[in-house]
Formats: structure tokens, sequence, C-alpha cells
């Protein structure tokens, strides 16, 4: 049997990181300048042929099937297997309140070291904005394993409600790997098996044509140079989100340039952590990572002036690779410019009660298609609604052509065909 390694304990640590919080893109700073000089240099060949095949032949601790919009990690705690999702947009890692409970036992403050109740005072950083004192609990820890990487039970848990997180994704999410997490494993996403890989120690890049650095601080997670119309822009990866999403500092500069940043005449309510929110869709276009235009990018305003790269920025690679012991993103792609096209509609959705419902939807938006919030999906075009394939599901309801989309619902006890 191979020795367990052992890691630090993410809870309560002040290493974390998470989403910008307000970034002023318009100062042109020497470390931006010299960065982008850094970022655009083109392959890093000489680290990869440093690296040796040692680490190429380095087995992975993990390596699991992950969907286009979410990053679930298989974590073990006394011998179980739970799901956290990986969230580079957040700063501590998390465990949900519920779980919490059924594993292990609260702890008062007073009980709780002074180190880690300063570090709770700082904030947990997310693209929300710093989560108030009152979301949280503190619980005697346990040890957690990713694969045979045990991370020992040496400083409180954590804890929140996290069922925001599975109205979001359709699936429970029983904690959350952030940053802290993120920063001691190298990570690779390959988008065309749908796998997600997880290692102890950097494997090689030989195999991976071009890497270039990010920065990382306490209150970011990895932060990736773009340019706007040649104007330099950071903006953090976030894995916890579906969609990127942009301040209103960009959003003001983009009115200078007509059609760069289009609104999509549709208004996303989005839940998190700190409740509810609903902010306006953008197809936002001039954005262009290491020479490469992204064509148009489906992003939503945030509203606490953060810039932040979601899953669907990921996507438009082949495969990626995250080595925060280097600060390098590694990828490879073969139709990375492309246009994501505009919702023809939003007809927003949760995973509650065990059913997908409509939710949170402008009264007005859904009575002219004979919609009312609350209605349970059961079939969208003569396809049983899976919580699982809840990513689909919101696709095919955003870009469905008129007159096509076929959705059998549940109202009150009640079957109804209705034809959008």
């Amino acid at each position: 049997m191979r020795k367990l390694k052992r890691y630090k304990n993410p809870f309560g640590s002040n290493n974390g990181s998470g989403a910008s919080i307000t970034r002023k893109v318009m100062k042109h700073s020497v470390l931006l300048f010299s960065f982008t000089a850094v970022l655009l240099s083109g392959t890093s060949s000489a680290l990869a042929e440093g690296e040796g095949s040692a680490y190429l032949a380095a087995p992975p601790l993990l390596t699991v099937p992950v969907r286009p919009d979410v990053l679930i990690v298989p974590v073990k705690i006394s011998g179980r297997q739970y799901h956290f999702l990986l969230d580079t947009g957040i700063s501590t890692t998390l465990i949900d309140n519920a779980l919490a409970k059924q594993l292990t036992e609260p702890l008062p403050d007073e009980q709780v070291p002074a180190l880690h109740r300063s570090t709770l005072a700082v904030g947990v950083y997310t693209e929300e904005g710093p989560l108030p004192r009152h979301v949280f609990k503190f619980w005697q820890p346990l040890a957690m394993a990713l694969g045979d990487a045990v991370i020992p039970a040496s400083v409180p848990w954590l804890g929140a409600d996290l069922s925001s997180i599975a109205q979001v994704t359709g699936i429970r999410v029983d904690g959350v790997l952030g940053m802290d997490i993120f920063r001691q494993f190298a990570w690779q996403v390959d988008n065309q098996q749908q796998q997600l890989t997880l290692w102890q120690q950097a494997p090689g890049t030989l195999d991976y044509p071009v890497c270039v650095p990010y920065r990382d601080s306490y209150d970011s997670g990895p932060q990736l140079m773009l340019d706007y119309h040649d104007l330099p822009v950071p903006m953090t990866v976030n894995t916890g989100v579906d969609y990127s999403y942009i301040g209103d500092e960009l959003i003001k500069v983009s009115r200078e340039r007509p059609q760069s940043a289009v609104l999509t005449g549709i208004n996303q309510p989005m839940l998190g952590l700190n409740g509810q929110e609903v902010s306006d869709g953008y197809s936002l276009a001039g954005l262009s990572f290491n020479l490469m235009p992204l064509g148009k990018l489906l992003a939503r305003e945030n509203k606490h002036g953060a810039f932040g790269l979601g899953m669907n920025f990921l996507a438009r690679f082949d495969r990626y690779l995250f080595l925060p012991e280097k600060m390098l993103f590694c990828y490879q792609e073969q139709n990375f410019t492309r246009d994501e096209p505009a919702p023809q509609r939003v007809l927003a959705v949760r995973y509650y009660q065990q059913r997908i419902e409509l939710f949170s939807n402008p009264s007005p938006a859904l009575a002219r298609f004979g919609l009312q919030n609350g209605d349970v999906l059961l079939e969208v075009n003569g396809n049983k609604v899976m919580p699982e394939r809840i990513y689909h599901l919101r696709n095919a309801l955003a870009d469905t052509p008129a007159g096509e989309l076929k959705l059998k619902i549940e109202r009150r006890g009640k079957m109804k065909t209705i034809t959008i």
C-alpha cells in the first residue's frame, strides 16, 4: 500500500484567495506591463524540458469525470466519499453545515484559535464580495483525503449552508475546495474527455504547446491577463461559476465602442452564498488572451466591480493545466476563438426539493409563454428532465429557436404541455 501524503489543513488558512473585489483596469502599473510582456512571450518550452520524464511518470491522485459547467472532486472523510466543488473564486475551503452536524461537533468561537478568528475577520473572499461572519460556523475538524493525499484535522472546519450550490448545479454539494486547497496540487481538465486529473506534484508540461504565468494573491484566485481593445485587463479564473463576469468600469469603457458589450436584454438571477442577485447579461466582444481573440463571450455584470472568467471561458480549451507551484497556466486549443450565441430567452431554473422548477423569473416574461414560477419541468422536447443535466437543460431553454421548444410541466398536481 502506498504511503499516504499529508498536507496542510485548509480551514482557516491565511493563504486563501477569492475573486477580485474591485479592479482598476485602467491604471497601467509597471507590474501590469511587465506581466503582460511575460504573458505574450510564447511557450515555456525551457520550463517543460526542465521538468524531466520523472514528473510525466508520476501517477495522479485522482482522475474523475466532470461536467462542462462544474468541477466536482471526490473527498473522503471517515471512510465515506463526498462531493466537493472546486471553486477558485473563494479563498477558503468550506463544508456544508448539514454534513458537519452529522460528522462532528460545533466549536464555540472562544475555543477557536486566535489566528483563525483573525483570518476570518479579514474575510472570506468570493466574487460576490466578502462573506459576512454570520454566514459561517466553526466545527471540530476531521481528516480529509483527496486520493492518497491526506489533509489532517489540525485547524477548525469552516461551515456554511451550501444548499444554494445544489440548486444551481442540480447535485448535492457537500463542500467547497477553495484556493487554500487549490494551491497545494496540480489540476488538469481535459474538456474533450470530460475528465479532471489531480496530481500531488506538477507533471511535466512537454505535451502542452503553451504555458503562461498567472498572478495570485490573498484576495484573488488565479489571475490571467487579457486585453480589451489593447487595454490590459486582469481577470480572475473562477471555476465556481458558469458564466464570466465584468465590472461596471469595463461596461462604461465598452460604451465608447459600439457592439463591444451588447446587452442581451435579459436579467440573470444568480444564487450564491450571499443569497440571490439579479444582474444584466452581456455579449462581450473585443477581448483577447495571449494574442488570441475570444470572439463573443457571454458575461454578466458583477455589482461588486469584479472581473472573472467562468467555466464558459475554460470550455474554449481542448485541455488545460494549472500548476500553482510555478503559477503557470498551460493549455492546448484548436477552436478558441468563437462567438457564444446570445440567448433567445432565459428561463431561470433551480434544483429544489428533488425537482427542477422555474424560479425568480419576471412574471410578465413567463406569462407570455403561459408559464409561472414554481412550475416543475418534467420533459423538454420529449427528453426527461434530469437534475444532473441541468446545464444542458439551461442551454436548451436558452437556445432552442422560437416555436421549437416543447415543455411538459406540472403545476399544482396537473400536467400541461406548452410550446414556446
